[in-house]
């Protein structure tokens, strides 16, 4: 292995300079953003995955069935990755999510030195070279999002390297190939058909070529086909024998209506080219590859100078997206070798200084694709954000152990948070471990009366844990008065059933909170609709105190929560109490730090503090995290800041950008005061625009206080109010009950000759 890493990286010894400080640099940006992101949840399988590798390293043997799971019968299981599944539970025992980033870059690191290696060798040419040099960071781009996740694909993909790189420029080293054979098959046996393909691929070439009267030596024999068939054997040295033989062969199509790495691609997906700011998306980058594979193959084979070998791995490519998304990263690998063979030689009429430009920005897009600063980071090293954390807290709180109905979609992180004490219904293994009725169920039993009632007779689980945006559950359950609600956090809902559980039930019940309600305000709020959130969560004493005390319970408990967290610290900057809001604002940011919402709690609480630098600096934080609808009260919150310390530029500038100009449901007190805040800068034209948007479509004829205010603020502007000139009258007359985009024609008129310069 190490004369093979050591040939890997041979091509750079005389490699020319910039290439080389270039792919070095790529290398490094890459390994320190997979260092630098933490564990995030795009799914929970990681946790499976330490789940299984702990029950083989507590019981001695590899799990068979749902161990985990309250099923029953209990599910057969090929555990095809058990090898994997032990190496990251030795490595987080040792180093915890720490320990799993490291991996993650080490094994990111190595694939790209086996590509590079690939791609580089005998490029001897400057043309050559820049061939290879885009080839790099098409895979660099197309395989980085893959290595996020921490899961078995990251050592397939090195295998699939290894193997090509061997097979095509090593085959007197094959002989490693039987060895890395049987891990590849022992780490991520699925994969195993990618395995026979590339084996099968250059084995076929060496028969074909045989036939057609090429010689070979005995020695080649030996040294190349004997090992390549050896490996293409290893499928059968797992601990599952011929069981591994149907694993890649299980029906994809009902879990690829649900799972969304197994979407079928369309036509559509492997033609497009997103971009946003100026960064391509992956799948672009990959029909990129893709679209020049397939001309380069079409080319060799109209010339005829295609091999066998690489056109076959090509083919097989192709096949593998037929199986859906995730297989992406297989095809590009399976590319390599038809883009190492064959480089495109374009000619071009432009001018030298064009092409340095050119080259610089392509040059520019993977180091800003890789840049983890473009994005906030998540907490470190390891997110809750999407999980049920509380849930988990509370449970392993209790420690009364039982039966969880979960959400299948987090069963992965439930089943390692939480055995051997509880045993849960699911996850997301399907169809290599739960049929597809089982994921059926999962889908449906949160929102489907009979399919929950089946479940609970049958099973009568001591918890069910909901998700928290089932708006409708809570009316499913009432018709199941055994089970109430006692605890939630930001993602679920957890019930008990009272007989089993009286203690829990009779402790924690939540008799003055309704979570569904919470969360659906929040989603409401986020998206920038107007709601009463007071009147949900913060009535009036003594309501509020029971409230209040049933969340700084949960608190206690569960301390990382947002929702709950955030409801305290508005309750405290409501009543007054600055230093607990803080406190409150700083656990949110803590835990969230990618979110707006605990420094726009932050600012709150330093503005009732009278600390208007700090509170400045926490709302300006949260305008940088916050998307474009929760970014209005942002700015609203600072524009206030800004008028009580007498800037009434910034905080017309904040008030402008916090309201939504032409929404029926912008207070009309808002645009009033941004049209008070114009005529005090001297704003004549813009004073002017938002009191005739006022008198037009605002305010009704019979509301004589509000015109009386409109009439004093044109007197103090010194021009006529709208209703004296002609033109406005007849143009609001005629325009009353016209669309918004009319009003915006009335509002930015060229009314005496002036218009709206904001």
């Amino acid at each position: 292995m190490l004369r093979i890493a050591r040939s890997a990286l041979k091509p750079f010894q005389t490699a020319y300079g910039p290439t080389l400080l270039y792919l070095l640099f790529l290398g490094s940006l890459s390994c320190y953003h997979l260092l630098a992101w933490p564990i995030q949840v795009t799914d929970t399988d990681l946790w499976y995955h330490l789940n299984s590798g702990r029950y083989l390293f507590t019981h001695g043997t590899i799990p068979r069935d749902s161990f985990f799971s309250f099923l029953s019968p209990p599910r057969p299981w090929v555990d095809y990755f058990w090898l994997f599944q032990a190496l990251v539970y030795t490595i987080f025992s040792w180093g915890q999510y720490y320990g799993l980033l490291l991996l993650r870059a080490i094994i990111y690191l190595a694939l790209l030195a086996v590509v590079s290696g690939y791609l580089f060798t005998g490029t001897r040419s400057r043309q050559l070279r820049a061939w290879s040099t885009f080839c790099f960071v098409l895979y660099c781009l197309v395989l980085f999002p893959r290595f996020l996740l921490v899961r078995p694909h990251m050592l397939t993909y090195l295998f699939i390297a290894l193997f090509l790189y061997i097979l095509e420029f090593h085959r007197r080293r094959a002989i490693v190939l039987p060895v890395l054979a049987v891990l590849w098959c022992n780490v991520h046996g699925i994969a195993y058909p990618v395995l026979l393909g590339i084996c099968g691929a250059y084995v076929a070439e060496y028969f074909i070529r045989r036939l057609r009267g090429q010689s070979y030596r005995r020695v080649e024999v030996l040294r190349f086909l004997v090992p390549t068939v050896l490996a293409m054997a290893a499928v059968y040295l797992t601990p599952h024998g011929l069981r591994l033989l149907a694993v890649p062969l299980a029906s994809l199509t009902y879990a690829s209506r649900f799972i969304i790495e197994l979407l079928p691609l369309t036509w559509g997906d492997l033609t497009s080219f997103h971009v946003s700011t100026l960064l391509p998306s992956s799948l672009g980058v990959f029909n990129v590859l893709l679209i020049t594979a397939g001309v380069i193959a079409l080319t060799s084979m109209l010339q005829r100078t295609a091999r066998i070998s690489h056109m076959l791995l090509f083919v097989g490519g192709l096949l593998l997206l037929t199986r859906g998304l995730r297989f992406t990263s297989e095809c590009a690998l399976l590319c390599l070798p038809l883009l190492k063979a064959n480089p495109l030689r374009l000619k071009s009429e432009l001018p030298k200084s064009t092409h340095l430009v050119l080259l610089g920005l392509l040059m520019m897009v993977p180091v800003s694709f890789l840049n983890p600063s473009r994005v906030m980071r998540p907490r470190y090293p390891f997110s809750y954000a999407g999980l049920p954390q509380g849930v988990v807290a509370f449970l392993q709180h209790t420690k009364s152990g039982g039966t969880v109905l979960n959400d299948i979609n987090i069963g992965g992180y439930l089943q390692w948070t939480l055995y051997p004490s509880y045993r849960i219904f699911a996850d997301m293994e399907v169809p290599f471990l739960f049929t597809d009725e089982d994921l059926h169920i999962g889908r449906q039993v949160f929102v489907s009366k009979p399919i929950l009632a089946k479940m609970l007779q049958r099973y009568t689980p001591t918890f069910i844990s909901v998700p928290i945006d089932c708006e409708k559950f809570p009316a499913l359950i009432h018709d199941f008065p055994d089970y109430t609600a006692v605890w939630f956090d930001d993602a679920n809902v957890l019930y008990v059933h009272r007989t089993q559980r009286p203690d829990i039930a009779a402790v924690y019940a939540l008799s003055r909170v309704d979570p569904f309600a919470l969360a659906k305000w929040q989603r409401r709020e986020q998206m920038g609709e107007v709601t009463d959130d007071k009147a949900l969560w913060l009535p009036a004493p003594p309501a509020r105190s029971s409230i209040i005390a049933q969340l700084e319970r949960q608190v206690a408990i569960d301390p990382d929560c947002l929702l709950t967290n955030r409801l305290l610290a508005m309750a405290d900057t409501e009543d007054g109490r600055y230093e607990r809001a803080l406190t409150h604002a700083e656990a949110v940011i803590r835990n969230f730090p990618e979110v707006a919402t605990g420094y726009h709690l932050l600012g709150d609480a330093w503005r009732g503090l009278g600390e208007f630098g700090r509170a400045r600096s926490a709302y300006q934080a949260a305008l940088a995290r916050a998307k474009s609808p929760e970014s209005r009260d942002i700015q609203r919150a600072l524009g206030e800041l800004y008028l009580a310390h007498h800037e009434p530029a910034a905080a017309f500038n904040a008030f402008f950008h916090s309201v939504d100009l032409f929404s029926p449901e912008t207070p009309i007190d808002e645009l009033f005061r941004l049209a008070v805040l114009a005529r005090t800068l001297g704003m004549v034209k813009e004073a002017d625009a938002f009191l005739t948007y006022l008198y037009a479509f605002r305010i009704g004829p019979d509301e004589k206080a509000w015109i009386e205010r409109l009439g004093n603020e044109w007197t103090l502007l010194g021009i006529p109010p709208a209703w004296e000139d002609a033109d406005i009258a007849r143009r609001i007359r005629s325009d009353w009950s016209a669309p918004v985009a009319r009003a915006h024609q009335v509002v930015y008129s060229k009314r005496r000759g002036g218009t709206h310069s904001q």
